[in-house]
């Protein structure tokens, strides 16, 4: 299959001129003419439609080839990088591999649960801590005015607002 482009200029050019052969069928009164054109104009349309349908499939599958070659060439970019890295970090000498890197056998599952019970209860510790120092500080600032008993002063005396 050749350039798409071009074979839908082709297409619109042989229509166009089908178009016109109808018409000039039509203006001599060729009606035998005029639908046999009909039938070719329908089949070079359809042609047409297909061509264009395929045109925009075809820049689809180019702007996923490109993505995919952009991608391809960024990950082939990071593989030279980190051998690069690991040929420094080997010719250093003070790393030694041991046993080469292996990917897990089977996904490693969080401890969820355990963390969530002792986040719970170190939330809970340090809530009642809390409320605890809160009473204390405010028995300690209070204590001098709501913890003293009222006390009448002794009955020899009067008071001056009496007098």
């Amino acid at each position: 299959m050749g350039d798409i482009d071009a074979e839908i200029a082709t297409e619109r050019t042989v229509l166009w001129n089908l178009v016109l052969k109808q018409s000039e069928a039509a203006a001599t009164g060729q009606t035998a003419q005029v639908r046999a054109y009909e039938v070719l104009i329908t089949k070079h349309q359809s042609e047409l439609d297909r061509l264009a349908a395929l045109s925009a499939q075809l820049d689809l599958l180019k702007a996923e080839q490109t993505r995919s070659e952009r991608y391809y060439s960024f990950l082939s970019d990071k593989e030279n990088e980190a051998k690069l890295k690991e040929s420094e970090t080997l010719n250093a000498g003070f790393v030694q591999v041991v046993e080469p890197a292996s990917a897990p056998t089977e996904p490693v599952s969080p401890y969820n649960i355990r963390v969530t019970a002792v986040s719970l209860g170190a939330s809970l510790a340090v809530s009642i801590l809390l409320i605890f120092l809160l009473n204390y500080t405010e028995t300690q600032m209070s204590g001098a005015q709501v913890g003293q008993k009222f006390t009448p002063p002794p009955a020899g005396l009067k008071s001056q607002a009496s007098d």
